[in-house]
């Protein structure tokens, strides 16, 4: 099949939610969230509504920084706000367990991000799964450039058959993040 590469529609835009303003309580104040997170959230709309981190001072800043309206001095406070809707869980994988096996009693938390790894082992991995999905609570992990344009374009290339049937496929990114400019 023949196909004229400037016909393709790559579909490299992204599918974002009907809605756009869930209330979004991020753990952690880290490079990740200050320089990837908050601006992809600021980027596109979204709403960051609290933050918690170890440091309060770390936190209060990137509240400021970020504008948002809510800081906590524990991952516990956050937690527990009734209008957080959707937890961005951005600490080490050691922490996470802890945090989704509380975050899944609360009936008003309707998804949770977690970082990558997901668990320090499978088995904690699979509890954080199950835990989840018991309470009917959607979850993601955040994986490097899952949905980057150039993967999205990729997928469309490889579903729409256009290389004909793969075989074998290796990726290489060659890919300058905006917090990467040194690349």
């Amino acid at each position: 099949m023949m196909v004229d590469i400037n016909k393709i529609d790559y579909c490299i835009e992204p599918e974002l939610p009907r809605k756009m303003d869930y209330k979004i309580g991020i753990i952690g104040a880290g490079f990740i969230v200050q320089d990837c997170h908050l601006k992809a959230y600021s980027d596109i709309g979204f709403n960051p509504y609290a933050i918690a981190s170890l440091t309060w001072e770390k936190c209060k800043k990137v509240a400021d920084r970020y504008q948002i309206p809510n800081a906590y001095k524990t991952w516990k406070e956050l937690v527990d706000d009734e209008n957080v809707e959707i937890l961005d869980i951005a600490i080490p994988p050691d922490k996470q367990l802890e945090i989704v096996r509380y975050a899944v009693t609360k009936s008003y938390i309707k998804g949770i991000l977690c970082q990558k790894p997901l668990a320090m082992n499978l088995e904690e991995a699979k509890e954080i799964v199950k835990l989840c999905k018991k309470a009917g609570i959607k979850l993601g992990v955040n994986s490097n450039m899952r949905y980057d344009q150039s993967i999205r374009a990729l997928k469309t290339i490889l579903e729409k058959g256009y290389l004909g049937k793969p075989i074998l496929a290796t990726i290489d990114m060659r890919a300058i993040p905006h917090w990467q400019t040194f690349l």
